[in-house]
């Protein structure tokens, strides 16, 4: 895919929510890593830390910017004490949209197939077609958990 091409298709909005979990960073480096468009993805955390989580589960564990590949986050940093439960970290990250066209929620501690994102966005207009209301999910296969180092180690 070249670069006109990519600045021309929607942006995809995938909302992380996390609590304490250390892969994070992995997850969000495997997407970058696993997306064919990285400049088209703006992801939406709110992550949960506790007092000593922070080196393992928390902001130092995220990708640093070089690592983004034009991809963007946007966070929410909440204490491990003050959350009130996965719902209501999701709904925290739906206030981090911006209105992309699409929208992808997925697991802190995930990894999705190379071409898993492409086709669900590929459904997207034509489902919206038949129903404008229509929003597309796909449940990833199960894949191994690898680890992707971090530039900082």
């Amino acid at each position: 895919m070249n670069t006109l091409q990519s600045a021309v298709e929607p942006e995809i909005f995938i909302q992380i929510a996390s609590y304490r979990d250390p892969q994070l960073g992995g997850t969000i480096r495997s997407l970058i890593a696993q997306a064919s468009a990285p400049q088209r993805l703006r992801l939406g955390l709110c992550i949960q830390v506790g007092e000593h989580d922070h080196l393992s589960c928390g902001l130092p564990s995220l990708p640093a910017a070089h690592e983004l590949r034009g991809a963007t986050l946007k966070i929410d940093l909440v204490t491990a004490e003050a959350s009130r439960g996965v719902c209501w970290a999701r709904a925290r990250t739906q206030t981090l949209w911006n209105g992309e066209p699409f929208i992808l929620q997925i697991d802190s501690h995930m990894c999705l197939p190379r071409a898993g994102i492409r086709r669900s966005c590929r459904a997207g207009p034509a489902a919206q077609t038949l129903r404008p209301s229509c929003a597309v999910r796909r449940t990833p296969s199960n894949c191994q958990t690898i680890s992707i180092p971090s530039s900082s180690q």
